[in-house]
């Protein structure tokens, strides 16, 4: 049996190895090969950069050029006020009067109120990105300081920051809005309100349209009469990315068809490169249990170790099965890996329980040696696959073969 086992666990605590950092590599090579064939010479006219939250690979063309950022300046703005609000530094509540000098034409519907018209911070924020309002923009800017929104872009890694009054931005940093949007989100329910706002704006002709079955919270900014459009956005596949895509040159019409197909290109990568729900932890990756809707830690999966999840549970955690039971990891430091050819531990028949009286390391017989592979808090019902005299209770830990010793466990 040992030997069985210890063919199926050759690679599972293998760490990151140099194949891995060349996929990363083909990926960047790969896809941006694509785009620039489907660019041609208009490759220039484009910059990108696109970011998996889950992973942390990244692929950029020209990413750190600048350009005119239009409208997308209005996303930094809306965490701004998120952060400010989250902090009770904001009333949401609050009412803005709408004067004539906030006169703003081009996009949004506040043009066509009267002036004296009142309306909620809240009722701004939602304008701001439903209808990228102008006027609530300058409203909103108005009360929270233009200096003040200056040093906070810049305090969250914004490089351009109304550089010389320049209202201008590089793909770079439209990149470090979306993720922080995204990560805002998860804890923050005024950033989950602005994700389901940006993924039902009025505009969804760029990278919604490339990705037309995937939700995506995005911010376009475009100035028509220069030849500009751009976009940036979360992505919420299974496995969540960010795409920010800046255009020039383009006639108003031809700019969105071009964001729209080079999104699909991007999407058909990250799909391809992500189809594997078999993933090596870059890093130790804490397991949790569901505790009437809060995540509770139960133990840790080592970095380096090869597992595998069931399904994406949200847009920020996946379901693991850990010894018959649900567990749940964040979809952040894991690199996913074309699935190798050994048994599936799934499915595998259970014939018996077992409770953890302390904390439990889980290990894994690795060329005849016994390695750590994670960990289990005291207190979890397991259910195990089989008994070796020498190493323990055999277990699915997240997909993988793991063990855990006699002394721990009491058999239920």
């Amino acid at each position: 049996m040992k030997k069985i086992f210890a063919l199926v666990l050759m690679c599972v605590v293998l760490l990151i190895s140099p194949s891995q950092q060349l996929a990363a590599e083909s990926l960047q090579s790969s896809m941006t090969k694509d785009i620039q064939k489907y660019l041609g010479k208009n490759s220039p006219l484009v910059t990108l950069k696109y970011t998996n939250l889950v992973s942390g690979d990244k692929v950029v063309m020209s990413s750190s050029k600048t350009s005119r950022a239009a409208s997308t300046i209005k996303l930094p703005l809306a965490l701004y006020v998120i952060e400010l609000a989250d902090k009770k530094k904001l009333n949401l509540s609050e009412k803005l009067t709408y004067k004539s000098y906030h006169y703003n034409g081009g996009s949004g519907v506040i043009q066509y109120s009267k002036t004296g018209t009142r309306y909620t911070i809240k009722d701004l924020l939602q304008k701001a990105m439903v209808h990228s309002d102008n006027i609530a923009f300058v409203m909103l800017r108005e009360k929270v300081g233009k200096q003040n929104f200056i040093n906070y872009m810049k305090s969250i890694g914004g490089k351009y920051a109304y550089p010389k009054g320049e209202n201008i931005t590089s793909a770079d940093d439209l990149a470090i809005y979306t993720t922080r949007l995204y990560k805002l989100a998860e804890t923050s329910s005024l950033a989950g309100e602005v994700v389901e706002w940006l993924k039902k704006t009025d505009y969804n002709t760029t990278i919604p349209k490339g990705i037309p079955k995937v939700p995506v919270a995005h911010k376009v900014g475009m100035i028509p009469n220069l030849n500009i459009y751009n976009d940036t956005g979360v992505v919420y596949h299974s496995v969540p990315y960010t795409l920010s895509i800046m255009t020039k040159q383009f006639s108003y019409e031809k700019s969105q068809k071009v964001i729209a197909d080079i999104s699909a290109i991007v999407h058909k990568y990250h799909t391809k490169s992500n189809s594997s729900t078999i993933f090596t932890a870059a890093k130790d990756i804490t397991l949790y249990k569901s505790v009437k809707g809060s995540f509770v830690k139960t133990g840790d999966l080592k970095k380096g170790g090869i597992f595998s999840y069931v399904k994406s549970f949200n847009p920020y955690y996946f379901e693991v099965q850990t010894a018959g039971a649900k567990s749940y990891i964040k979809k952040l430091n894991l690199t996913f890996r074309t699935p190798p050819s050994t048994v599936p531990v799934a499915g595998k028949p259970t014939i018996g329980k077992v409770v953890t009286l302390a904390e439990t390391q889980v290990t894994a017989l690795v060329s005849g040696k016994s390695v750590r592979i994670g960990t289990l808090g005291k207190g979890q019902t397991l259910s195990y696959i089989s008994v070796d005299e020498q190493l323990g209770y055999l277990i699915n830990f997240s997909g993988t073969y793991g063990y855990i010793p006699f002394t721990k466990p009491k058999a239920l």
